[in-house]
């Protein structure tokens, strides 16, 4: 029986879509300084992908002519923790909610469309999955620093540039 309710589930995947997107965010950086293009460039070739296993082949292509050794290790770590993140992000956006009531307070299970099963949604479900991924987001900030500390550079996201 679940004992998550359904604002709980919103704020979970709140969290776990917020803590992917900034990996990504933070993918998106590293590809802006090695291909030395303007931010709106990179931002707009990096996004022009729509999965991360292809913006992670792009960065890893990218790394192969433009990145040290040190560097690599970094972009290695980096891509391993936003597909940490995404892996929970995935788990809940590539699922459908079902309840066991009409009034939408319980029984509420999740359907996982590419496992095939359910799995009964419970605050500790959710608060494991949202830590798993905050631990990756974690991860991904720690390489981001670590490649940015090598060349110089602040590891400070500055998206203003987005804004017309």
């Amino acid at each position: 029986m679940s004992d998550a309710s359904l604002e709980d589930f919103h704020l979970a995947a709140g969290k776990l879509l917020q803590n992917s997107s900034t990996n990504e965010l933070f993918l998106a950086k590293v590809f802006e300084i090695l291909s030395g293009t303007s931010a709106r460039i990179a931002h707009a070739t990096f996004y022009s992908l729509d999965s991360l296993n292809g913006k992670a082949n792009l960065l890893r292509r990218v790394a192969e002519v433009a990145a040290t050794e040190t560097e690599s290790d970094c972009i290695n770590r980096l891509i391993d923790a936003a597909k940490k993140s995404n892996a929970q992000r995935n788990s809940v956006a590539h699922s459908l909610l079902v309840f066991d009531a009409p009034d939408l307070k319980s029984g509420m299970r999740i359907f996982s469309l590419k496992a095939q099963r359910f799995d009964v949604i419970s605050k500790a479900s959710l608060a494991a999955r949202v830590a798993t991924s905050s631990e990756a987001m974690n991860e991904g900030q720690a390489a981001l620093k670590e490649f940015c500390d090598g060349r110089g550079l602040s590891a400070l996201l500055d998206v203003t540039y987005l804004d017309p």
